[in-house]
């Protein structure tokens, strides 16, 4: 920054840049630094004054790109995120994913940093990482929450019995904990009364509710919502075994394949694996 140059300044968020000219510059070295400048537009009557530099967004001939800029951002951000979806792909993009492969906002965007390796490891088609909203900056594809979602939902059946190893080693420690306070969800959500311990044991409450939360959308990525890896198995077993059963009656009836019984048959059989494409 230079004096004589020409800035566009915002006062705050929601309102329009306007340009000024830089006149003199404070002090370096401070933390907050402040830019003496004389406002341009008419609106401010020539004002001067002392205004902290982060005010002072990009120079005027730049503006145009800049606010472009944010106009992308936020409409890649306009989609809402719950608690329960940032902390299920948190999870999985912090322990399940390749550490180079992407990055990650707390509002559902996600920067793909390699493309390429991503479609490789998570088995989607290109078009499933493409949006409306999407856009590449500094050589990264940023996505809204909708693809983020679908990101983290195949990586995790990619991975499913790490994921609900970890879900019930997690399930098994907050029941241990229940056990030991001796009180409901339900006490700790909705005291009576509260002393400075209660109202800490509440917000602890809180949070266990929202992993509560995050750990049954991750269950619903797997499959069924609620089930144990031991249940997972029996009912992946007896997946199995209804597959054989209808594959056997299918080969009885490959001779006769215009029947009405082959036709029920094809029609079942597409029935398993719509049922098996959730797991797998």
């Amino acid at each position: 920054m230079e004096i004589g140059e020409h800035w566009a300044y915002r006062e705050k968020k929601g309102v329009p840049l306007v340009e000024v000219e830089v006149l003199a510059l404070g002090q370096p070295g401070k933390t907050s630094p402040r830019i003496k400048i004389q406002h341009l537009d008419d609106l401010y009557e020539g004002r001067v004054e002392w205004s902290p530099k982060i005010r002072l967004k990009v120079r005027w001939d730049e503006r145009l790109e800049y606010e472009a800029r944010e106009s992308r951002w936020a409409a890649v951000q306009s989609s809402e995120t719950t608690r329960a979806e940032y902390r299920a792909y948190h999870h999985v993009f912090l322990h399940l994913t390749p550490k180079d492969i992407l990055d990650w906002e707390s509002w559902g965007v996600t920067m793909i940093l390699d493309e390429r390796r991503l479609l490789d490891f998570t088995g989607l088609e290109k078009e499933q990482l493409q949006s409306s909203v999407s856009f590449v900056e500094d050589g990264a594809l940023v996505v809204p929450r909708e693809v983020t979602l679908r990101i983290a939902r195949s990586i995790a059946l990619r991975n499913p019995d790490a994921l609900l190893a970890w879900i019930e080693a997690e399930e098994n420690e907050e029941a241990r904990l229940r056990k030991t306070h001796k009180l409901s969800m339900d006490d700790w959500l909705h005291p009576d009364w509260e002393s400075p311990k209660d109202a800490f044991v509440r917000s602890v409450a809180k949070y266990r509710q929202e992993e509560i939360e995050m750990r049954d959308l991750l269950r619903g990525w797997l499959g069924e919502p609620g089930m144990t890896t031991g249940q997972r198995i029996a009912a992946l077993e007896q997946l199995v075994i209804k597959f054989v059963s209808a594959a056997e009656r299918a080969i009885d009836d490959l001779p006769q394949a215009r029947t009405r019984k082959a036709t029920a048959t094809k029609v079942e059989l597409m029935r398993l694996v719509d049922e098996a494409s959730r797991w797998f």
